[in-house]
């Protein structure tokens, strides 16, 4: 590393920040009340910057500094970097919450109606700008496409899922079961646990289908 690069490296983000603040108001005084610092904290901070770029940056005055022909053009360029900055974060800021930008859906076709239907119709009226991108996947697949950050959303089917996962439930359907009808079970409205613990089922093997979250 060079002599130069050793003294750049020195630079924290305070002191530049210090010196828009300088630049702008033109004082050491009010900057250090405008930061509630002493005003020997931003001669420091200014005086270190001077140092670490071999120029003086404000040509002290009675009335004040005011920016040299160096400090101006550190001034501008500084003033340019964190205003897009600035921009930068606010667009990722937006993206994180959806507000803008493309949103990955895991999704089963064959469940893609009723309540999740009107989930993603609501989301849509409410965040215009975000596309949405489905997928369509099984429950473990999903998952496992979550877990390796292929798609944002999972909603599924069945149980809540362990894992580190942030869920909302959205709906909470009836099981229904069907009997013979024959059976003593047929005449009733309404079954509950306790009334079929006793039976053989009939299940499917494989998982719930998933939707999106």
């Amino acid at each position: 590393m060079t002599e130069f690069s050793k003294q750049l490296s020195k630079i924290e983000i305070q002191d530049l920040l210090t010196l828009l603040l300088v630049g702008q108001l033109g004082s050491f005084r009010q900057a250090a009340e405008n930061l509630d610092v002493r005003q020997s904290t931003i001669s420091r901070r200014v005086g270190k910057l001077e140092d670490a770029l071999g120029v003086s940056l404000f040509d002290r005055r009675s009335t004040g500094v005011q920016l040299t022909n160096a400090g101006l053009i550190i001034f501008e360029q500084f003033n340019e970097i964190r205003t897009n900055f600035d921009a930068a974060v606010l667009t990722a800021q937006h993206a994180g919450i959806s507000d803008t930008g493309a949103l990955r859906v895991a999704i089963a076709v064959s469940i893609a109606g009723g309540a999740a239907r009107q989930v993603v119709k609501r989301f849509r009226e409410e965040h215009p700008a975000v596309n949405l991108d489905f997928v369509e996947a099984d429950c473990p697949t999903a998952l496992k496409m979550l877990n390796h950050r292929e798609v944002d959303v999972a909603m599924i089917c069945g149980d809540q899922p362990t894992g580190n996962y942030d869920t909302l439930p959205v709906k909470r359907d009836r099981v229904l079961v069907a009997v013979p009808c024959t059976s003593s079970l047929a005449k009733r409205n309404e079954l509950r646990w306790g009334n079929i613990r006793k039976e053989d089922f009939i299940v499917s093997v494989s998982s719930p289908l998933l939707l999106g979250h």
